[in-house]
């Protein structure tokens, strides 16, 4: 599956594409890996400490799919583009019953 999110919103000026792979553990539900590819501009850096730091306390895919992360227009989205990839991942385990791993790649760029 693949999918892209916007870095922020994309009625503000210079939104750009961040694109993300997670791979978690199926059976536990465990975020194992995350790979972010974006502009300069787009903030990668704090997404990639979000991952890191999910990854070293053992989180679950659900568990960052439901965090309360900063949100304001300029900057993001309601949905920040970790959480989109984290709910995607959910969804195809839903409905998938081999290893899961999800590349994130155009989703409704900026809209939810």
């Amino acid at each position: 599956m693949a999918t892209t999110a916007d870095d922020h919103k994309a009625y503000y000026p210079g939104a750009t594409p961040v694109h993300l792979r997670i791979t978690g553990d199926r059976r536990t539900g465990r975020l194992l890996g995350a790979q972010l590819l974006g502009a300069r501009d787009a903030e990668i850096a704090k997404r990639v400490d979000t991952y890191a730091t999910a990854i070293s306390y053992g989180a679950t895919v659900d568990g960052i799919a439901d965090l309360d992360l900063s949100y304001t227009p300029p900057l993001g989205s309601p949905w920040d583009a970790v959480q989109v990839a984290t709910t995607a991942w959910r969804r195809v385990l839903r409905t998938s019953s081999t290893d899961v791993e999800v590349g994130i790649t155009n989703l409704h760029r900026g809209h939810r």
